[in-house]
């Protein structure tokens, strides 16, 4: 699965419930720039911060896909 600006993901971990929503991707394809979302509104709703594209796998431990970009 293709991680691309402008998706919003669910966090995985039933213990959470963060959704994330992809700002853009470093040159190196290995880290997304991501920012917490209201799962509703999918408006902004955290601090703008760094994960490796590999947690965007839909297993435990990471992000499942909720939404493609407009």
């Amino acid at each position: 699965m293709s991680v691309k600006p402008g998706q919003i993901w669910r966090e995985v971990d039933m213990r959470f419930s963060r959704y994330v929503k992809i700002v853009s991707i470093f040159e190196d394809g290995k880290r997304a720039v991501i920012h917490s979302v209201n799962p509703h509104t999918h408006e902004k709703a955290g601090p703008i911060t760094k994960a490796s594209v590999t947690r965007f796998n839909g297993k435990h431990g990471g992000y499942e896909l909720v939404k493609e970009p407009a």
